[in-house]
């Protein structure tokens, strides 16, 4: 940092963390703070990006040498404000301990990592370094979220967001649709209302700690309502394929119990059809989540269909053995994604949803130290054609 001449201190810094909803999270900001017409940069798991500029991502944090050069890039670009998913590998091996951070947003923490973190405290841990790094800075927080409430009591400028009453932003009365959602947020006294273009419940608390962050940087509330519902898609995250067929289908990342169970209650809402899921688990990473997101793919889906997602090193019929944990009878299997997806497409009829879950943005699968080209959105667009 101090190579650089510690760009960050010259910028407003925004650090998103949590489970899921960080790339959203940050997307909805980037767009907000476009609107407010300031310069924005962004750091994250899709791509990163300095004003209209993007730039190839490796990790979801970069290393900090790496990190700071970035910053300084946009220090020079002229950059008002950044924003930043921040993952826990990048707490726990302190990349970010040199960021002066403005705002710190914490989603939502539930289980992933586990084959780096061994179990939930230690996860829990790693993500509460960066709320404990940054004592200066305002601490924006889901309320609903029961890590959440321990984050509370650090007593610091806290801002909440939630369902629940006692949130500085609450929503209510929320209205799904299949290209997104209507609901209103009460904050500073008043009741605003807003609509964004991305669908699903849990995209609502996304939105919540954007708005929340947005109010925090003094953002009027009428540009807030305009940034979000500008953002048109985010890649791979509830992303439903435009397409002549009379189903739908909807590629996402999710890639935890948690944020399968959220994407198909969400699915299930806007599908009068059947729901018809492909998924797999990832290779070489936690192992416990497998036999979890079998069961919560069978309870929650009509048709599942359990396939490759990037194996690795690993024999990806024993990782879809152990999602389907003994009850086979309920699951097609299929390694081959591609054959998967083809499976499932035949299998949808009129008023179906088709859910591609796991890979969302990813354009590559890796399999046995290759990354072989694979893009989700891609093949299904070929294949519908």
């Amino acid at each position: 940092a101090n190579f650089y001449e510690d760009p960050t201190s010259d910028l407003f810094l925004v650090g998103v963390t949590g489970t899921n909803g960080k790339t959203t999270t940050t997307y909805m900001l980037e767009s907000i703070i476009n609107a407010a017409g300031k310069k924005s940069g962004l750091l994250g798991t899709v791509d990163n990006r300095i004003g209209e500029k993007s730039f190839p991502v490796s990790h979801t944090t970069p290393e900090s040498v790496d990190l700071q050069k970035i910053f300084s890039t946009m220090k020079k670009e002229k950059v008002d404000s950044a924003v930043m998913e921040v993952s826990s590998h990048a707490c726990l091996l302190h990349r970010v301990d040199n960021c002066h951070f403005d705002q710190v947003v914490f989603t939502n923490l539930t289980q992933d990592h586990l084959d780096f973190h061994k179990d939930i405290e230690s996860y829990f841990a790693a993500k509460k370094s960066l709320f404990d790094l940054n004592e200066a800075a305002v601490q924006i927080i889901n309320i609903d979220d029961k890590y959440g409430r321990v984050l509370l009591n650090n007593n610091k400028k806290t801002l909440t967001y939630g369902f629940m009453k006692e949130a500085d932003f609450r929503a209510s009365n929320v209205r799904l649709s299949n290209y997104g959602s209507q609901f209103i947020v009460n904050f500073l006294g008043r009741e605003f209302n807003f609509e964004i273009m991305l669908g699903g419940l849990f995209n609502v608390y996304n939105a919540l700690a954007a708005i929340a962050s947005s109010i925090n940087m003094e953002i009027e509330p009428e540009i807030i309502q305009n940034g979000l519902y500008n953002l048109k898609n985010v890649p791979g995250r509830f992303e439903i394929i435009r397409s002549n067929a009379a189903f739908k289908v909807v590629i996402d990342y999710a890639h935890t119990p948690d944020g399968l169970k959220n994407l198909l209650e969400s699915a299930r809402k806007i599908t009068s059809g059947k729901l018809i899921t492909v998924f797999g688990c990832g290779g070489e990473r936690d192992k416990t989540k497998r036999p979890l997101m079998g069961k919560i793919a069978s309870e929650l889906s009509d048709k599942v269909i359990v396939t490759s997602d990037n194996p690795r090193g690993e024999d990806s019929q024993i990782i879809i053995d152990q999602i389907t944990g003994g009850a086979q009878d309920s699951f097609v299997s299929k390694v081959d994604r591609k054959e998967a997806i083809k499976v499932a497409l035949a299998m949808a009829e009129p008023k179906d949803t088709v859910i591609i879950a796991g890979k969302g943005h990813e354009d590559t699968q890796e399999i046995n130290g290759e990354n072989i080209p694979f893009d989700d959105s891609k093949i299904v667009k070929g294949l519908l054609q």
